[in-house]
This record gives structure tokens, sequence and C-alpha cells, in this order.
């Protein structure tokens, strides 16, 4: 069993303090092997009933990188809709994704049909495969802080434009997320505050592997990326 010090204990503190939703990014290629890196820790993540349920797609092809942000823009101004008055001045003025500078998009999408496990644990909780997902992205999130690259998560989405824009069988529905990462935030989004974003603009109060198994891989084989990750394996 390996033992951790204080000074280990402190540090990991650190880093969950300083993990921070970037929205802000350089343009930068991130280094050889990074994203490789970051899969592989997140893959290191609890799943339930040990379905690793997690699929990653790397978006490398610029046209379907430009229809996930016209995505965003639409689904942006729906939101924006809902709101009236201030509030809807104060969400305007948000910067609520970096996809058009960040250099690397990461799709990631809870495979809700996966046969790993046989059902372990999900026969009356099945939302705990798409919990399994979110453990991962944490996993990654901190590990790419610790590695300097800002990673930011993008929610406002279409999940069924999502699964068509990247080719994805729609089996792997859910709350489908598109995450993309950097090598790192400029100084003007830097982690540089212990208060939330939304907290400090007033939109809100503050409050005291081997991963891709072979089935992914047979159903996304005409995919049109330059690379689908298939080994063990980012403000």
């Amino acid at each position: 069993m390996v033992a951790f010090d204080d000074i280990f204990r402190r540090q990991l503190r650190e880093l969950f303090v300083w993990r921070r939703d970037v929205r802000r990014f350089r343009t930068d290629p991130l280094p050889d092997g990074a994203i490789a890196r970051l899969i592989e820790t997140a893959c290191l993540s609890p799943s339930v009933g040990l379905s690793q349920p997690w699929r990653f797609v790397i978006v490398d092809d610029a046209a379907r990188r430009h229809a996930v942000i016209d995505d965003f823009k639409a689904c942006n101004a729906d939101a924006l809709n809902a709101y009236v008055g201030e509030r809807a001045t104060r969400y305007a003025a948000l910067k609520l994704s970096g996809l058009e500078q960040a250099p690397g998009h990461l799709a990631v999408f809870a495979d809700k049909a996966s046969d790993i496990g046989h059902g372990l644990g999900r026969a009356t909780m099945p939302e705990t495969t798409e919990y399994s997902v979110v453990a991962a992205i944490t996993a990654m999130w901190l590990a790419a802080r610790a590695e300097g690259i800002g990673l930011g998560w993008v929610s406002i989405l279409s999940p069924d434009r999502i699964h068509t824009i990247l080719d994805v069988p729609s089996r792997r529905s859910g709350n489908t997320g598109a995450a993309r990462t950097s090598l790192r935030c400029d100084g003007s989004g830097g982690p540089i505050a212990y208060a939330h974003l939304l907290c400090l603009r007033g939109l809100m109060g503050g409050r005291s592997l081997r991963i891709l198994g072979p089935t992914l891989r047979m159903n996304i084989h005409k995919c049109i990326f330059s690379s689908i990750v298939d080994t063990a394996l980012s403000r």
C-alpha cells in the first residue's frame, strides 16, 4: 500500500483548489502525447460495475469543429432568450466557450448500451453510467491542471446534433458534452481567484485502459477525424 505524506496531501488540495473551467486559450498545439496521457488518467476513474462507459473522440477535422462551434452559438442564443432584463445582460457578457481558440477538441460520450460489466449496479440507478463519465472527466481535469494544460467543459450543445456532427452512433446517447483541451490559457483567463466566475459576474450567488472498446472502434470505422485514441490511455 502506497503511503502519502502531509506534503503530498497539501499539494493535492492545492490542485483541487486551483482547478478551473477554462474559457481563454493559447493557440499553440498541445505537446505530443498530452491528450493520450490525460485520457489514460481519466480511465483510472471508478465506474459503476467496472463498466468503463466513457468514450473519447478527438475532433481534428476543421469542418466538424466549425459545426460544433455553430451548434454552441445556436444553443447559447436560445439560452440567452430564457433570461430577461439585467440577468440577460449579464449572461450575454459571459464567455462560456473557448471552442474557437482552443487548439484541441475532445468529445466525451457515455455509452449507456455498453455490455462491459454485465449491467452490474445499473439496474436500479442507470444514471450511474453518466456519473461514471463525469468522474472520468473530473480526473482528466485535475491531471490537465497539474500539467499546466487548460481544459474547459462545454455543455451548451444539442446532444442530438453533436451525435450527427461527429458521426457517433446514437446508442451512445445521454448528456453529451464536448470538452476542449488546450496548451495553456492566457493571463486573462488564469486561475486568479477562489470565487467562481459566475459569482463574480453576479449571475449566481455564492454558496457556503484501454479505452474505446472493440464495439466503439467498429461503430466509428468511418470517422472523419484524423485520429481516434484507442490505446490505454484541457482555462
